[in-house]
């Protein structure tokens, strides 16, 4: 039987990403206290949903960020670098990630640039929705 090695398929960043994520939004956390954006790939079967933590003033800056995938590895991976990225982060900086910065980040190769384009989705999202409620 042929065993695909993930290592050929993934850049050891997506892998590390992949492997150890610190950033899931846990099944036992509330998500009615977190804001959340979503992106769906259909083509590719993949979800991306970044939440951020609900504050009760006005909002400049991103207190905690947490992500869910139904994905592959690079979809899980691009989550929970940008959850890494995003928590303590201030709105301003974070209008400012492209797909392109987290492809070099991760290393994500071509075909899944897809993957890229996800995360680029929710951030936009996640930054407007923020900025709504602290309007």
């Amino acid at each position: 039987m042929n065993t695909v090695n993930r290592q050929s398929l993934y850049s050891n960043t997506v892998l590390r990403c992949f492997e150890r994520p610190q950033y899931v939004l846990a099944d036992n956390q509330d998500v009615n206290a977190w804001i959340a954006a979503k992106s769906v790939f259909i083509a590719e079967n993949a979800t991306l949903v970044l939440y951020a933590k609900k504050t009760n003033s006005r909002v400049q800056s991103f207190s905690e960020v947490r992500f869910r995938a139904l994905a592959c590895p690079t979809t899980i991976a691009v989550g929970e670098w940008l959850s890494e990225q995003l928590s303590g982060a201030e709105l301003t900086a974070a209008k400012k990630i492209t797909s392109g910065e987290i492809r070099e980040a991760l290393d994500i190769s071509a075909d899944r640039t897809h993957c890229a384009f996800l995360g680029e989705d929710c951030v936009k999202s996640l930054v407007e929705q923020m900025e709504r409620l602290s309007a």
